[in-house]
C-alpha cells in the first residue's frame, strides 16, 4: 500500500490471537477464521465491525473510486502498518470486483484478505469485497471476492442472523 497509517496495536487480540479454526469457502478464495481469544467490541481500543455491502453493485459503479485497506508491504518495504489506497473499479462480476492502480499503486504481499471499502447509503464505510489476489508488481489490478456473494455462506457457517446495518459503524 502506498500511504502509512495506524500502527497495529500488539495488545489487541484481533491482531495477535491464535487461529483455532479455518473454514474455507467451497468455491471462492476466502475463508472465515475463528480466533482463540474473543475480540473486544466495547471499550477503549475495541474493534468496531463494519457492515457488509448488501446486494449487487450496479454497472454505474464501474470507474467509481473505492478504498483498499491492508497491513502488507509498502513501497518502502515496511510491513504491519494499516494503509489505505483509493482506486477505481474496472470490472464487476457476480462474485468479484476488480480495481486497478494503473501501474502506480495497488495491494501488495500481506494485504490478502483485506477489505475493499465503499460508502454505504448513510455515508459510513461498508465492506464490498475481500482481497483474493493481485498483481505481482503491487502496482496494477487487484481482485476481490464480493461480500454479497459470500454473505449467506458466512451466516450459515457462523450461525448468525442478518446484522442490522444501523448497529455497524
Amino acid at each position: 500500500m502506498a500511504r502509512p497509517g495506524v500502527q497495529i496495536d500488539p495488545q489487541n487480540p484481533a491482531f495477535r490471537g491464535a487461529i483455532t479454526e479455518a473454514r474455507p469457502h467451497p468455491t471462492l478464495d476466502v475463508a472465515l477464521l475463528r480466533l482463540a481469544t474473543p475480540v473486544e467490541t466495547t471499550g477503549p481500543g475495541a474493534v468496531r465491525p463494519l457492515a457488509l455491502q448488501a446486494g449487487q453493485l450496479a454497472p454505474h459503479w464501474l470507474g467509481r473510486d473505492v478504498q483498499l485497506a491492508g497491513y502488507g508491504v509498502t513501497e518502502t518495504g515496511t510491513v504491519g502498518t494499516l494503509n489505505f489506497l483509493t482506486e477505481p473499479i474496472v470490472l464487476l462480476t457476480d462474485s468479484a470486483i476488480r480495481v486497478s492502480g494503473f501501474g502506480s499503486q495497488g495491494a501488495c504481499e500481506g494485504d490478502s484478505g483485506g477489505p475493499l471499502l465503499l460508502a454505504g447509503d448513510r455515508g459510513s464505510a461498508v465492506v464490498a469485497g475481500v482481497l483474493s489476489g493481485g498483481a505481482a508488481s503491487c502496482r496494477d489490478e487487484d481482485s476481490y471476492v464480493r461480500t454479497s456473494s459470500i454473505a449467506a455462506w458466512a451466516r450459515e457457517v457462523t450461525h448468525a442472523s442478518t446484522p442490522d446495518p444501523q448497529l455497524c459503524h
